[in-house]
């Protein structure tokens, strides 16, 4: 909690109470501290780097582009949500519900998606190299031409999901059942 504190300390005042909204406030609440974050570039500017979003209720957010790298948004709920192209590179999105949300083209690498409920998610051409995607759901997930080189999807749920073009190595571990034949190997 200390290194939260300390990050949450030099941010000015009215950007932490919106921050702090985020973190704790209701779906509602979020949204609106969402809106005004943007519109003070704080979603784009790092700010929000490494913030501890655990169980945010971020349904319906619109995030594109947005800077998340090393945030921890563990069991947060993310239903619905835009993330076209953010960069969430290390975040913590174990057990989160990205169910119907949009992430074509978003920065995944390393990003812990272990137990994520991904079903009917958007993730054309994203980057999920070095990932872990162990048990998620990506049932009827788009994976067009993503990037799984190196990504862990032991154990995932991948019934009806379009994995046609994805990028695949020796090192990717697909689920029992999963042929690799077809695949892009890079």
């Amino acid at each position: 909690m200390k290194p939260l504190r300390n990050l949450l300390d030099r941010i000015p005042r009215s950007r932490r109470a919106l921050i702090e909204d985020l973190q704790r406030g209701n779906n509602a609440a979020a949204l609106t501290a969402l809106r005004r974050l943007q519109a003070g570039g704080v979603t784009q500017d790092g700010t929000l780097c490494g913030l501890d979003l655990t169980g945010a209720q971020l349904q319906q957010a619109r995030m594109a582009h947005a800077v998340l790298t090393g945030a921890i948004l563990r069991e947060a709920r993310l239903d619905g949500a835009y993330l076209n192209a953010a960069d969430l590179r290390q975040a913590d999105l174990s057990c989160a519900c990205l169910e119907h949300a949009n992430m074509g083209d978003a920065l995944l690498t390393g990003a812990r998606l272990r137990a994520a409920n991904l079903r009917n998610a958007h993730l054309a051409a994203a980057d999920l190299r070095d990932s872990d995607l162990r048990d998620a759901d990506l049932r009827n997930a788009n994976l067009w031409q993503a990037d799984l080189r190196n990504a862990n999807l032991t154990g995932a749920r991948l019934d009806s999901a379009n994995l046609r073009g994805i990028r695949s190595n020796e090192r990717t571990c697909l689920p029992a059942g999963v042929a690799a034949q077809g695949l892009q190997q890079s």
